[in-house]
Formats: structure tokens, sequence, C-alpha cells
């Protein structure tokens, strides 16, 4: 299958691609709580979905390039032709501690899901750091990142118009995105749907412009209290808010400061308590 627990069969090889076990039909990939594992020697050019999971020593997925750093193939002339997997359409890591980045073009990605991958750092397929450009992936419809604390670090790049077909948005575990959170300056719109959890330091949330919203979840954000300065968005249909202690209380069904800016929202979740239009 190509597998290897070690880099070193790549090491000093320019023409590592002619060794590479090909898979042209494969479409389906999930590794999930290999321990050793450390690399993948395969080309997955029909690659519809790619799971990986728990693999806490994984350090090179050439048939994705992916790899936790460039210097095991120095010399090597294989990231001068950068991977392009015009297929994959899910992209999912989880808990891969030591996973640094990812080199290679992802066209048809249309749900990015990162979990726990706390060295991972903004990568080509997302449309950072590309010498030809930007390869922003347009089909993109949801993303959720979640203790990924490098890879926000890039965010406010992100900008109105990046993803013009994202409808899902679930971000937490990160304090590098409060700032920009604050200023709205990364969220991409039109979206319809957002989720921030565990931002301990957030204390507003300006969602002037996100006119597509349909729902809002907010969870473990202490400090905030207070969504916007003008009204919701008058399409929100849902919203839930749980251990937000503060935003809470002056949400409180008639007694709240802002009651009356959420008060047309059909379905609304405070703490336990669940008021329907």
């Amino acid at each position: 299958m190509g597998f290897s627990t070690s880099l070193e069969p790549l090491a000093g090889n320019s023409n590592w691609n002619s060794e590479v076990y090909k898979y042209p039909k494969l479409k389906i990939l999930s590794l999930e709580h290999c321990s050793n594992f450390e690399s993948l020697l395969c080309s997955l050019p029909s690659l519809v979905n790619l799971k990986v999971v728990a693999c806490g020593k994984l350090q090179s997925l050439p048939g994705m390039s992916f790899s936790t750093s460039v210097e095991p193939l120095a010399g090597s002339n294989w990231n001068s032709e950068v991977c392009e997997y015009p297929n994959l359409e899910l992209l999912s890591l989880e808990h891969c501690s030591n996973l640094k980045t990812v080199h290679g073009l992802l066209p048809s990605l249309e749900h990015l899901e990162l979990y726990d991958c706390g060295h991972l750092e903004p990568f080509l397929g997302m449309g950072f750091s590309s010498s030809s450009g930007p390869s922003w992936p347009s089909k993109l419809k949801s993303i959720v990142i979640r203790g990924c604390r490098k890879f926000l670090d890039g965010c406010d790049i992100w900008g109105t118009g990046r993803f013009p077909s994202l409808s899902t948005l679930s971000l937490d575990y990160s304090d590098e995105v409060e700032s920009p959170l604050k200023q709205r300056e990364f969220l991409p719109t039109p979206f319809t749907f957002l989720s921030i959890r565990d931002l301990p330091n957030l204390k507003s949330l300006e969602l002037q412009g996100l006119t597509s919203l349909y729902g809002l979840e907010l969870e473990d954000c202490p400090k905030l209290q207070s969504l916007s300065e003008v009204s919701l968005p008058s399409d929100l249909f849902y919203l839930n808010s749980r251990s937000c202690p503060l935003l809470e209380q002056r949400c409180q069904q008639d007694t709240g400061e802002d009651w009356p800016k959420i008060s047309n929202v059909p379905n609304i979740m405070i703490g336990y308590h669940d008021f329907n239009a």
C-alpha cells in the first residue's frame, strides 16, 4: 500500500514520484488511530473523501503532499509541482498533533473539518502562501475548526467573497480569533450558520452585514455580553446560547436589555430555556 514508518526512503531522492504507488480509482480513504503511522506513499487522483484521525506521528502523506516540514525532502523536486486533487470534496483531520502543513490544491473541496491539530498552519489549498496566486476553494460549503490555534492565525485575510459557496462556519478553541471576530474582519459571506465556542475573552460580536444568517450558536463565551450594536439579521431563524452568562442575562424574556433585539427570532434557546415565537 506504500505505507512507511520512516521518511528515510525519500531522503535525497529527487524522483520519488516514479516510485509512488498509484490507486487511480480509490475514492475514500480513512486512517484512524494508527499511532505509529508516519507517511503514505500513494498517488490518489480520484480521492473524494479523506479522513485522518489520531495519527500522532504523522509526518508526511506525499500522496496528499502533507508534511510536518519541507526539510525532510530537501534537495528533491517534489515540491516544484504542487499536488492537485481535483475530486476531493471532504478533508477531515483530527488529533494529528505533529501535522504542520498541507501542500496541495483542492479546487473541489466542499467540507473542511480540522480538530485539535495544534501545529497545523494555513496551507496552500485554502489560498494561503501560493506562489502562483490565490487558490481559494470556491466550492467550499462548510468549515469546522476546533483546537487549531496556528491555523486561525491567518484568518484575518479570509475576507468577504473568498468562499462564495460557504453556508456553515464553526470556530472555537482559539484566543487568536477573538480580535478579528469582534471586528468581523474575516467572516466570509454569505453563509447561513455560524457556531462560536470556547472563546473566553470575547466580549462582543458584530453581525451587521451577515444578511443570510439563518442560525447562530454561541457556547462557553463567559465574557460575551453583546451580540451587535444594531439589530440581528432579519432572516435569523434559530438562536442558541449556552454557558454565556452575561449575554443570557441581557437576553432574558421581556426583562433583558437585549430581549427586543432577539424577540422576533422564531426559535430561541437561552441556557436551558426554550423560547419559541
